[in-house]
């Protein structure tokens, strides 16, 4: 559609030419980092804007438009993006960068720039707020603070590459997984410096996601070895694992009040399942059909083969509006965001909120014991539906190191087959496009699942989803570099953009969120009660006696208010005399420090000061240290190092 030719060279030097003057407009990959000395293929791809090499390796251009990249989150691309409710704030990482956004404006304020030393490929934001997880390239996992991104902490390791993080909220524990299958389970205290809790070799290949329940004590991992893994949290060990899949998991949500777990894979099907502590645990319960439905996007028909699933979520809790649905949000690799409402499914079957205190006490009871509390669960009417058949096309899917189908179902924990590479693991196609993927038990026009919102979200896949409960809203990230936030009816809420986007609304409320927390405060400060207000007591106003008699005697005219010159101790004539002056404004003063006062001036004029001086530096130095006592009992506070050693 344009007027343009572009053309390369052996070296990997790119041109491109505009037709109409025969002028060379760009030349672009000359740099020694991407330079080839056997390139021998390219190719364009105007959707995407984006052109890719091929020789040796592998190298891709993307298009900078006319705002530079300024219409876009990063022109770098996300890899993910949070948001942090305590602080009102949204995180975006790209790279080994990692940028702050005002939730109430949708403007940047802050970039923090080389925060790691490898790529950012997974991140998470703390349970309370205060600090951001980073798992690199590496396998490096560390906690950095959010006001600058100083590194905190550093965990142990992974071998492979960091796909996700999660948090346990409520503790202070941080799940990490790498894509070689290895699941870890690390504490992030105070007083430990770097403690692994568990380590979980489950999976015979990459994670690709995970979800964590503390009401349920469940930890769910989902991989590339098409299996779902579940621990318990409680004793750190294996629990149970899913195998009845065809495709890569890639995404994994609990709804821990009916004891839930939704299961999406690549082949674009979501499966309930039941989980422990519900007597039916680990029976599938209904699958929904990931369809395209709206013409306008695509253009496919509908009821079309299913699109593959990229990530998923449940309604942590309904609104006013929502009050008798249960909502559940998809995204998939079209861009595609998808409301469904199981509210007539869990009618149906019986799913129902379940008191989970009572189902953990029926299931530690004897097995004889059961019987008399089986009636009052609720019954399951319908037999779960079963999943349509997945052929394997040899043509079709892409090579992944997987495991066999054949015997996914038959293999223990223990017992790990030996692995086998086939195709169609990571393939988003449904299998047979003729009658296959049309049996579906449940699709968008399903009786008991219903699709009530969709929109189309970003132009390429949706990388990321998450759901905010603080405002009600969601956010999600996909690889057309954008990040959006979205109502929970689907209604485009604004775009983190790095020039300013004049049609945000996300509903955060920053001088609200201030207002509540100034009275959160308040509320705390009245339960303490009033604090009655000490007079501060005025320094010891005598001076700290010394070693020397000279020194005790210069001490006792402390009283005194009047700032004198500098008083050298070593003269005993200049001592005595001071101490006189003391003693006529001491009103404590006694007649007996009169007369020894002048019995010493006496000797000072007979010259025999020395001779006699003890009696009266024994006395004196007993009034200095009696005095002391006294004033030292209006003190409140512990004594320094030089009182107590005085």
């Amino acid at each position: 559609g344009t007027p343009q030719i572009l053309s390369a060279d052996i070296k990997g030097t790119f041109r491109l030419w505009d037709m109409r003057n025969f002028c060379c407009v760009q030349s672009f990959g000359s740099g020694i980092e991407t330079q080839y000395s056997d390139l021998n293929t390219f190719c364009a791809m105007p959707m995407h804007r984006r052109v890719a090499a091929g020789g040796s390796s592998i190298a891709l251009y993307d298009y900078m438009d006319e705002w530079g990249g300024d219409n876009v989150t990063d022109i770098g691309g996300v890899t993910d993006a949070l948001y942090n409710p305590h602080a009102g704030e949204f995180y975006t990482v790209s790279k080994r960068t990692v940028k702050a956004w005002s939730a109430s404006s949708g403007t940047l304020f802050k970039v923090l720039r080389n925060i790691a030393t490898h790529e950012i490929t997974a991140a998470c934001v703390a349970d309370n707020g205060r600090k951001l997880y980073l798992g690199d390239s590496r396998g490096r996992v560390a906690a950095h603070g959010l006001s600058n991104g100083s590194r905190i902490k550093e965990f142990e390791a992974h071998r492979a590459d960091i796909s996700c993080l999660a948090v346990w909220k409520g503790t202070s524990n941080l799940f990490s997984a790498s894509w070689d299958g290895v699941v870890k389970v690390h504490t992030d205290e105070n007083q430990v410096r770097q403690q692994t809790k568990a380590e979980f070799h489950d999976h015979r290949d990459g994670v690709t996601c995970m979800a964590a329940s503390p009401e349920l004590l469940l930890l769910a991992t989902g991989g590339t070895d098409t299996r779902v893994c579940l621990h318990d949290l409680k004793t750190l060990k294996w629990e149970h694992t899913l195998s009845q899949f065809q495709h890569v998991i890639s995404g994994l949500d609990f709804l821990s009040s009916r004891c839930l777990l939704a299961v999406g894979d690549q082949g674009g099907f979501v499966s309930l399942w039941r989980v422990r502590p519900h007597p039916s645990k680990w029976e599938r319960v209904h699958v929904i059909r990931n369809s395209q439905t709206l013409r306008s996007f695509g253009g496919l028909p509908e009821g079309g083969p299913p699109i593959a699933l990229s990530a998923l979520r449940f309604a942590p809790a309904p609104t006013e509006e929502q009050s008798s649905r249960l909502l559940m949000y998809t995204a998939d690799a079209k861009g595609s965001l998808r409301c469904w409402d199981m509210a007539k499914l869990c009618k149906r079957r019986g799913i129902v909120e379940c008191n989970l205190r009572e189902l953990f006490e029926h299931a530690l009871l004897p097995m004889n014991s059961r019987s008399a509390l089986q009636p009052a669960l609720p019954p399951i009417t319908a037999p779960a539906p079963q999943l349509p058949p997945q052929p394997q096309d040899a043509d079709q899917g892409a090579f992944l190191t997987t495991v066999p189908l054949d015997t996914a179902d038959t293999e223990s924990a223990g017992n790990a087959p030996p692995m086998s590479t086939v195709r169609s693991a990571a393939s988003a196609r449904t299998g047979n496009r003729d009658g296959g993927a049309a049996a579906s038990p449940a699709g968008a026009t399903s009786a008991d699942v219903q699709l009530v919102y969709e929109a189309q979200g970003h132009n390429e896949a949706v990388v990321k989803l998450h759901l905010t409960e603080e405002p009600a809203a969601l956010l999600s990230c996909g690889q057309d570099r954008r990040v959006c936030t979205w109502s929970r009816n689907l209604d485009r809420l604004g775009e983190l953009l790095q020039t300013e986007d004049h049609v945000y609304t996300f509903p955060y409320d920053s001088k609200a969120a201030q207002d509540l927390k100034l009275s959160e405060a308040s509320e705390l400060l009245q339960r303490i009660g009033p604090i009655s207000p000490k007079n501060k007591l005025p320094a010891l106003a005598l001076a700290l006696p010394a070693k020397g008699s000279m020194d005790l005697l210069a001490t006792l005219d402390g009283g005194s208010r009047r700032r004198r010159r500098a008083l050298n101790r070593n003269d005993p004539e200049e001592v005595w005399q001071a101490v006189a002056e003391g003693l006529l404004v001491d009103p404590s003063a006694e007649e007996e420090d009169f007369e020894e006062l002048v019995e010493h001036i006496h000797r000072l004029g007979s010259g025999s000061v020395h001779e006699a001086q003890a009696p009266a530096t024994e006395r004196l130095d007993r009034d200095a240290c009696f005095r002391n006592a006294e004033r030292m009992q209006q003190r409140t506070k512990a004594l320094t190092a030089e009182e107590a050693a005085a």
